[in-house]
């Protein structure tokens, strides 16, 4: 049985942390604006595309980051995932948000 759906260090994308960490399962705050944070699973995914729509419709130019290291995670004091961090500030923790939801909390918090 597969749990976690890792992507091979090779694949490169704008979405995910690939594009501005420098290992597949690990990202830090110096190099991303925003962090989701999860094991891999769907609702991480869906968390992590979300954000991304709702960056693009917002037009604010941040990156985004996937730790899926459960140390890491547990750093941040979270205990549910998906969670959403900006700046070390855990946003949103243990649901999904739709892109309206997040365009909203975005707002709020970072503008």
């Amino acid at each position: 049985m597969k749990f976690f759906n890792f992507r091979k260090k090779d694949e490169k994308d704008s979405k995910s942390c690939y594009s501005c960490c420098s290992d597949n399962k690990t990202s830090n705050d110096a190099s991303c604006d925003l962090l989701v944070l999860g094991g891999g699973c769907k609702k991480c995914h869906n968390l992590e595309n979300s954000l991304i729509e709702a960056l693009k419709e917002m037009d604010l130019n941040l990156s985004v980051g996937h730790v899926t290291d459960f140390g890491q995670i547990a750093a941040y004091g979270v205990m549910q995932t998906p969670a959403l961090v900006y700046k070390r500030k855990v946003l949103l923790s243990g649901t999904e948000s739709d892109k309206n939801s997040l365009i909203n909390l975005l707002k709020k918090e970072i503008l």
